[in-house]
């Protein structure tokens, strides 16, 4: 196993851990909301186009913010990944869905919501998830966008599974699309 693998595994379990530890200490269960079902997985696939849409656009906006935060992925993010497998990269997505939405939505946004509102545990867990990305400002901005559609979601449909299989979906395709675009060697102009 690579390091960036045992790493994902450390830090994504690690805040698995967080959370539910938390939770039993403020008698919030982050994970009490979760049921599988063919509903959630198909409503998490479904929902997760918008996401999609969003890294598409990134990807081709010549806006300098955007251009800016793409050439930080490219230096900083895609060299941790650019040797890793497909199955590992799965898996440090998957690991990423579980951790970070059992983390934001299922403790912080609960928690929040059940003590003063769920606008309140929604805009929170939005902000705190947008800092704990924090790359650059733009890259931080878009993550509470997505954590306020996370938990929009999670509001909508009462089921912690489908921001999970949104927030797993996205990470597989931005980072098997980062990979790819990392392999592929550069086009050099032809005389």
């Amino acid at each position: 196993m690579r390091g960036v693998v045992r790493l994902a595994v450390v830090l994504e379990g690690g805040l698995l851990i967080l959370a539910l530890g938390i939770g039993v200490l403020v008698g919030v269960h982050p994970l009490g909301g979760a049921r599988i079902s063919a509903g959630a997985l198909a409503w998490g696939t479904v929902a997760t186009i918008p996401t999609l849409l969003l890294m598409w656009w990134v990807s081709r906006s010549t806006w300098h913010p955007l251009r800016r935060l793409r050439r930080e992925v490219e230096h900083t993010v895609v060299p941790l990944f650019a040797d890793c497998s497909v199955a590992e990269l799965v898996l440090i997505a998957l690991l990423a869905g579980v951790a970070e939405e059992t983390l934001f939505r299922g403790l912080v946004q609960r928690g929040i919501g059940q003590a003063v509102g769920p606008t309140a545990g929604l805009v929170v867990a939005s902000v705190i998830f947008g800092a704990a990305h924090f790359l650059t400002h733009t890259y931080a901005l878009l993550a509470a966008v997505l954590g306020l559609y996370l938990g929009a979601l999670l509001l909508t449909t009462g089921n912690l599974v489908v921001p999970i299989v949104v927030h797993t979906l996205y990470d597989i395709v931005a980072l098997l699309l980062w990979v790819r675009e990392a392999g592929r060697p550069e086009e050099k102009p032809t005389a």
